[in-house]
């Protein structure tokens, strides 16, 4: 094959990808100019990473093109759980900056959506754009003291929030997006030995074997440089409680 027919080999599947995840009027622009009008925070982002759109762009692309994936894959009444450093903030500021560019297609699958988070009000910015149809916070649907530790608090709130989803009101037929603290992605053990909990099982575990649907799990973060999440590494430099797994969970950048 030569090196033209390679090289518009490549330009054609670069339209295909924009026009999949963009809506049509931006299509035949650049690049670098969909993500400016994408991400509505990206030039200050630029200056405080101290890199260039040219540094940030593929970083940008595969995560645009690793959440659209998701929301096509599980749109039939499947899940999308993203762990956040912010417990569940992040998420919804990365959709209201992209939505308005996305294609009509990724437009209705979050249309259609049901929204979960810890807490309503981290929603309350989605709810006013009228994203999605449902929005639940599922602490707010839960009796757990303000006062267990964090192993504690991780166990009740993954048993309780899979007992939530699995309530008939709460199983949607399109999809499903979930926004909860990181630390539930993982299993861990107690360090201490007087703990009365010895080990949690992650969120996404914990509702796989009560919900047998396609499910997709990210998480949140504002690092260029990471791909996958570092939790494990995390909780170690900060004497948490030991994890168990480590399983490989691609991480979205907000800018």
């Amino acid at each position: 094959m030569s090196s033209k027919t390679k090289s518009n080999k490549k330009k054609s599947h670069s339209k295909t990808l924009k026009t999949k995840l963009f809506k049509t009027s931006l299509s035949k622009l650049p690049t670098d100019e969909i993500l400016s009008k994408t991400y509505t925070d990206l030039e200050d982002a630029l200056d405080l990473e101290e890199k260039t759109l040219e540094q940030m762009k593929p970083k940008l692309m595969k995560d645009l093109k690793s959440i659209e994936q998701a929301l096509i894959r599980n749109k039939n009444g499947g899940y999308i759980i993203f762990g956040d450093q912010h417990h569940g903030d992040l998420v919804f500021e990365l959709l209201l900056q992209v939505y308005p560019n996305l294609s009509a297609r990724l437009k209705e699958i979050i249309d259609n959506a049901y929204f979960f988070s810890e807490n309503k009000t981290q929603m309350k910015e989605i709810i006013k754009k009228e994203y999605g149809k449902k929005h639940l916070g599922l602490d707010d649907q839960t009796n757990i003291p303000a006062n267990y530790d964090e192993l504690k608090r991780n166990h009740s709130a993954n048993t309780e929030w899979t007992k939530i989803l699995k309530r008939p009101e709460n199983i949607n037929k399109g999809i499903h997006i979930i926004s909860v603290g990181r630390s539930h992605l993982y299993s861990v053990k107690a360090k201490k030995e007087s703990s009365k909990i010895t080990k949690v099982i992650s969120f996404q575990d914990t509702l796989k074997k009560n919900i047998k649907k396609t499910m997709t799990v990210f998480t949140m973060n504002n690092d260029t440089n990471l791909n996958f999440d570092d939790y494990n590494s995390y909780s170690k430099t900060h004497q948490l409680d030991v994890v168990t797994n480590n399983p490989k969970i691609r991480t979205i950048y907000l800018p």
